[in-house]
């Protein structure tokens, strides 16, 4: 009796339509998951390498801002009577290389000159186009790029080529850092920095009569 009313439970039990998931279905979604993660991979290295280029960027013209001052307060450098205090200076030695001179324990002496160099893996490299390695940056004692090859008592004032740096662009467009050094010794970064606000283009409003009159006699200055 027993085993009659199993049979006929199973004999009863319905049949389902479950199916589990082909090898096909499952190798397609595998090669999704991978173009979507390969895809974010690359956007997250690209924008690392971005950012190490603007780390290294802002390390070198920290060194050039610190050079600069250093001559300044050390009054180095012509013009003046010799002998004279040797100038700080910056100076490009390879695509990834670049030595400092200056007074960096601020002692009034010159230090050993710091070789600094740009790591493989940060992507990041010098580009000097057609000028030839090294380009030498040297201020004076009134903070103005001159000449360093002799010194002199009348300077020869110079100006730095252009040059940038920029990504090698292994994960991501090359992208570029410009660096701006005028006579001067100002020093600006441009273009490919997005972080520096550029000067607008100042107009001059000419539709003023000149034979207008502007003087006020009730108006006065206080406070000064």
């Amino acid at each position: 009796m027993k085993g009659q009313v199993r049979q006929s439970s199973q004999r009863r039990r319905p049949v389902t339509s479950e199916r589990g998931v082909t090898v096909l279905e499952m190798l397609i979604m595998v090669a999704m998951v991978m173009i979507i993660s390969g895809y974010a991979l690359t956007r997250i290295s690209g924008s690392q390498q971005y950012m190490r280029m603007e780390n290294a960027s802002r390390e070198f013209m920290s060194y050039v801002e610190k050079a600069r001052l250093d001559s300044m307060r050390r009054h180095a450098g012509p013009p003046g009577p010799l002998p004279q205090q040797t100038m700080a200076s910056v100076s490009i030695t390879g695509p990834r290389t670049y030595t400092v001179v200056m007074d960096f324990d601020g002692d009034g002496n010159m230090d050993a000159p710091r070789n600094i160099t740009i790591p493989p893996d940060q992507g990041v490299v010098f580009n000097t186009g057609t000028t030839p390695l090294p380009i030498n940056i040297a201020f004076n004692w009134r903070g103005r790029t001159v000449s360093t090859a002799a010194p002199a008592v009348v300077a020869t004032y110079v100006t730095p080529p252009a040059f940038s740096l920029q990504t090698t662009g292994a994960y991501d467009i090359v992208r570029t850092t410009a660096i701006n050094l005028s006579t001067s010794g100002d020093a600006s970064i441009t273009e490919g920095n997005r972080n520096v606000a550029q000067p607008r283009p100042v107009s001059v409003d000419t539709s003023v009569n000149a034979s207008t009159s502007i003087r006020n006699d009730n108006m006065r200055v206080t406070g000064y």
